[in-house]
């Protein structure tokens, strides 16, 4: 008998935890905004999709024709910014088509030139997040990104690890940025890699350092020649 308890017990348990898993996975499906880490998703966290969604902002003119590719979280901020009526999330999770309607597209990075034409070159801003590290993902990655600029000149950036940064600055020709993204499980150290020198994400390239030097040693000549001045008046006095 106390056999039979026991496995009666642990049955009652055992179907406690499936209805547990069950409850948790109707959750993810009705709602979107809940990561789904089967499918690589990892939300940032609010201070990194503020600063993210500011420069996407900031960057895409007043229309806001902004591109959210493989980056779900982003789009939810754009949406609670009022920000999303002319921005298109390109995106795998088929939970979002049900919540953003017209501003989803269903994308999948394997098939990276398969974009509906009229998206093509029609985006102010681009900004995606590839899901794997590597540089096959990356390239593929870039040419979809690349695919929904409006023209060479419309800012780009690529969220992914520290470890691309090499080959993304010498065979991609991107700027890296000193702003780290981070993300609510990933350990991996993240980057922003941009098409433009950005202030807003902290461009740290050779050109932009060079401004940078630039303004610091104006800033100094500006505070000697500040000294001189006082110096000169007070030998007058």
């Amino acid at each position: 008998m106390q056999d039979k308890d026991y496995l009666t017990e642990l049955s009652a348990e055992t179907l406690a935890i499936l209805n547990q898993f069950l409850v948790e996975q109707q959750s993810k499906i009705e709602n979107p905004e809940d990561e789904d880490w089967r499918l690589a998703q990892f939300w940032y966290t609010e201070e990194t999709r503020q600063t993210l969604c500011d420069e996407a902002i900031n960057m895409s003119g007043p229309n806001n024709r902004i591109a959210v590719v493989s980056a779900p979280s982003l789009f939810v901020k754009l949406k609670q910014m009022n920000k999303i009526d002319h921005a298109v999330l390109f995106e795998y999770d088929q939970r979002f088509k049900t919540e953003y309607g017209d501003n989803f597209c269903f994308y999948d990075c394997a098939d990276p030139e398969v974009i509906p034409d009229e998206y093509k070159g029609s985006f102010d801003f681009v900004i995606g997040d590839p899901p794997r590290l590597n540089q096959e993902t990356s390239t593929s990655f870039l040419r979809t990104l690349r695919l929904l600029q409006r023209n060479e000149q419309t800012p780009l950036v690529l969220i992914t690890g520290s470890v691309m940064k090499d080959y993304l600055e010498n065979y991609e020709h991107l700027h890296t940025c000193s702003f780290e993204p981070i993300n609510n499980r990933l350990m991996n150290p993240m980057l922003c890699y941009t098409s433009y020198h950005s202030k807003g994400l902290g461009c740290v390239c050779d050109e932009c350092q060079k401004q940078v030097n630039v303004r610091q040693e104006q800033v100094v000549n500006g505070q000697d020649n500040q000294n001189q001045d006082e110096q000169s008046k007070s030998g007058k006095q």
